[in-house]
């Protein structure tokens, strides 16, 4: 195994890490700040912004500055970031930190500019892709559960406890800075963002499609969803920190058996099956009568709902060459990072009116949507990864 996709999984085991904790903390420290759902909902929004910045950033400028320092430069921000955190409690300083974080994910896992810069590099230097994404992406997951695992222990922690928790995003951003420094990543093209109008059209349309997916998936990020646990059953910390533990464990689980159904069936079918399994278990968890109910219904959804992760960005670099894959997923990352953006007011609103059911029965029914169509636009793409980019040209 390569050196450099051995140090791509530290940065992404230690990022992921710290997103899996305070993807659970962040809502419930504000809410132990006296916070209510408008609050919660707007920082999850400032969240999905901030990633979303960072990678049209990535996008605008990764031609013209190089992706390294770039990277580099957005290491250093998460690093700010974490200071503010630690050394306020005023509710605008947590709002400008959490939007210039970058590693503060609202889901638990990312999809901001290191996820983007990652999936090209693997691409250029993984000799089997779909076994790589899988290690990648069960790494992250399993990363998570440890640190939603870890939020479990501070369900009686004090406000000022909680707070110093945010150190663990100066450590992410230390290692990463140090990490990116020693990597050399895949170059963008320097007139235009792709190489063929071919590419670039795929990359449009892919977004459209992703974006159907990320505006459900923005209902029912791992901190809208553990609110709406904290707001439905009135759990505490402690259980909500095991349960998203445990469904990140299972989901870690699900992801090491991508490869062997992927090279069996194909990346897109892998991607649509199982992904409409899980979305008929959220929609059943809306109308669960109680946590019981609703915990098993969520672990269910959680044994299919990622599998279509790394079979999406196997899909992805099979589509595009490295030079391209880039721009692609930043592209790609930038549209679903702000179609999540609706979701945090969205919820907070519909909470704040009693509507509990309506954010997970919505979210569950435009995925479906999206399955239907992503399948219906790529049913003719070639079931395995050839290597060939132009063989997708038949999509």
């Amino acid at each position: 195994m390569p050196r450099e996709e051995l140090l791509i999984y530290a940065t992404k085991a230690t990022r992921v890490f710290s997103s899996g904790l305070l993807s659970i903390l962040t809502p419930i420290y504000l809410a132990r700040l006296g916070y209510g759902p408008i609050v919660v909902g707007i920082s999850v929004l400032l969240m999905i912004m901030g990633s979303v910045a960072s990678n049209l950033i990535l996008v605008k400028y990764g031609s013209k500055i190089k992706v390294k320092r770039l990277l580099m430069s957005l290491s250093l921000i998460t690093i700010l970031s974490g200071l503010i955190l630690v050394l306020a409690s005023y509710l605008v300083a947590i709002f400008l930190a959490l939007f210039i974080g970058n590693s503060i994910s609202s889901t638990g896992t990312e999809a901001g500019p290191y996820q983007s810069s990652e999936n090209a590099l693997l691409s250029k230097i993984s000799t089997d892709k779909q076994k790589t994404y899988a290690i990648y992406n069960f790494l992250g997951y399993g990363a998570s559960s440890l640190g939603a695992l870890s939020s479990s222990g501070l369900s009686h922690a004090s406000v000022i406890a909680m707070r110093h928790m945010y150190f663990v995003l100066i450590i992410s951003g230390a290692l990463m800075f140090i990490v990116y420094s020693r990597l050399q990543f895949p170059t963008m093209p320097k007139e235009k963002a792709f190489s063929s109008e071919f590419y670039r059209s795929n990359a449009l349309r892919l977004s459209a499609l992703f974006s159907l997916d990320a505006f459900g998936g923005g209902l029912i990020s791992q901190s809208l969803l553990a609110y709406w646990f904290y707001v439905r059953f009135h759990v505490n910390l402690s259980q909500l920190g095991v349960l998203f533990s445990l469904t990140s464990i299972v989901t870690a689980i699900s992801i090491l058996l991508t490869t062997p159904i992927a090279r069996r069936i194909g990346n897109l079918n892998t991607m649509v099956i199982t992904h409409l399994i899980s979305n008929v278990f959220l929609i059943s968890i809306a109308f669960a009568p109680s946590f019981l109910y609703a915990v098993v219904l969520l672990i269910s959804r959680q044994t299919t709902s990622q599998m279509d992760v790394p079979t999406r960005q196997a899909f992805m670099a099979d589509l595009f060459p490295p030079g391209d894959l880039l721009a692609a997923n930043g592209i790609t990352n930038s549209a679903r990072m702000v179609s999540t953006i609706p979701g945090g007011p969205i919820v907070g609103l519909l909470l704040t009116f009693g509507l509990i059911a309506v954010p997970i029965t919505l979210a569950g029914t435009s995925k479906i949507v999206y399955d239907t169509s992503i399948y219906l636009s790529y049913r003719k793409y070639v079931k395995k990864p050839s290597g060939n980019h132009r063989a997708s040209k038949n999509a």
